[in-house]
């Protein structure tokens, strides 16, 4: 496969991502968060980074696959970031019921702009929830004023046909974010 891209992400020995579809955006059809996932109910506060970050491994078929495959994406991050990405950062938060913890899969520093990643096997809906409901509001609130902090889903297969609650844009690199929307960046490693 070839890549025109230049970012770490095409280096050698790392399988660069497949050429994007520059059209995608927002279905709306996904109006209600997906079944089974936590958000805060009203402003989260005394929020931190700490704690053991519980291990699974995946009951199913399914989750174990997609486990394996979000194994990979966080050995050839780490290995190309160094100290700059943190994968599975646990983080504590406060609501109106309660302590609860959030874990995204991974946070990468890139110059002064914060990362917020969330790794899945095929694109998914859940994504947007966790990312742009939960992580990076948490995020933001551990941040120096001014820092920008970004959303990207990391998939393997991609479905422009999926429900996607807002709007989003399939990227090429992470040195390359859109301002005002999630990022989905398709890479088979």
């Amino acid at each position: 496969m070839q890549s025109t891209d230049i970012s770490p992400l095409s280096a050698p020995g790392v399988v660069a991502p497949r050429a994007l579809h520059p059209a995608a955006g927002f279905s709306g059809r996904a109006t209600k968060p997906p079944r089974g996932l936590y958000l805060p109910h009203g402003a989260p506060s005394n929020v931190q980074f700490g704690g053991h970050v519980p291990t699974n491994g995946g009951r199913t078929g399914a989750q174990k696959a997609g486990l394996h495959y979000e194994s990979k994406v966080h050995d050839v991050l780490e290995a190309i970031y160094g100290p700059d990405y943190r994968r599975s950062p646990s983080m504590f938060y406060e609501d109106r019921r309660g302590l609860h913890r959030a874990i995204p899969d991974g946070i990468l520093k890139v110059a002064s702009d914060l990362v917020v990643i969330e790794v899945k096997l095929r694109h998914t809906e859940r994504a947007w929830w966790q990312l742009v409901r939960l992580y990076m509001p948490l995020l933001r609130t551990l941040v120096v004023p001014g820092t920008r902090v970004f959303g990207v889903e990391i998939c393997r297969s991609y479905d422009p046909d999926e429900p996607f609650p807002g709007p989003h844009a399939l990227i090429s690199s992470l040195h390359r974010l859109p301002v005002d929307r999630v990022g989905v960046l398709t890479w088979k490693v």
